[in-house]
């Protein structure tokens, strides 16, 4: 593979980690409000930070460009689910 495909590869896994973690933010926000604290909740939310830090760790491996592209993407991806998520709401 070529350095701007793994670049390219990292961004569209930036991006899905970023819809992924904020959607599970959410999920995580909601369950809070209605049920107060709880260990399923309290789970999620370490696991979010967890699959995060292990996959920037795990990137980081193949250099700054990938890391760069991938917190990039991962960016894009929060702004593509809030951008979802306030559309859902009006």
């Amino acid at each position: 593979m070529t350095a701007s495909m793994i670049n390219i590869f990292c961004l569209l896994i930036g991006i899905g980690l970023g819809i992924a973690f904020f959607a599970a933010l959410k999920v995580n926000s909601e369950m809070y409000i209605s049920n107060g604290f709880s260990w399923v909740g309290l789970t999620l939310h370490i696991g979010r930070f967890a699959i995060i830090a292990v996959t920037f760790w795990f990137i980081s491996r193949f250099g700054a460009m990938p890391l760069l592209f991938n917190f990039g993407g991962f960016l894009i991806g929060r702004f593509l689910i809030m951008r979802f998520l306030q559309r859902k709401e009006q």
